[in-house]
């Protein structure tokens, strides 16, 4: 018994050519647009975050929780926690009094949230601050918002409303759209 070796002929060669071409020039750019979708979220899901834990150590402590936002349409922004009033979300010694801290079972804990792990995600917010009351959860004025923007127009908004509610979402556009969150 012989066996036959079938090899490509030199059009089917070329056809897997342009298939693997044109797959290698779409590939990037959504891996692009992957990997910013993602950084916008995972900023957005850790300022929802630090907004939990602040409105939950409020009530939790009997004492009302302030969150300071350094948020100026920059990568550079920054957002702190802190029990007594505002804070100064730049100093990283917790024994500095405008430090932002919080008390904890072993003294003062940081808790400052810095933009800078989120690389190229610009933030502004509203206000400068929100207070969380002990009693209620609740903040006292109008809502917050957060706006989180990355260099591609990708676009998340967090939002804090007057009763304590924290909500993320996303403008309806398709450039700025990001999966997963609601439309604005």
């Amino acid at each position: 018994m012989t066996l036959k070796m079938h090899g490509l002929s030199l059009v089917e060669l070329i056809v897997t050519i342009a298939v693997a071409a044109i797959l290698y020039s779409i590939a990037p750019p959504l891996l692009a647009s992957f990997l910013e979708a993602s950084r916008i979220s995972g900023a957005a899901d850790l300022l929802v975050t630090q907004l939990h834990y602040a409105r939950t150590e409020a009530i939790q402590q009997s004492a009302p929780m302030f969150v300071t936002y350094s948020m100026k349409d920059t990568v550079n922004w920054r957002m702190g926690i802190h029990d007594h009033s505002q804070c100064d979300t730049s100093l990283s010694d917790p024994a500095q009094p405008d430090a932002c801290t919080i008390p904890s079972s072993g003294g003062r804990a940081l808790t400052v949230l810095d933009g800078a792990q989120f690389r190229g995600i610009a933030a502004s917010a509203n206000r400068n601050a929100t207070r969380f009351d002990p009693i209620s959860g609740t903040t006292l004025g109008t809502n917050v918002t957060i706006s989180l923007q990355s260099p591609g127009g990708k676009e998340i908004k967090v939002i804090v409303s007057n009763v304590g509610r924290i909500r993320t979402c996303s403008p309806k556009t398709a450039v700025g759209k990001v999966a997963g969150h609601p439309p604005c």
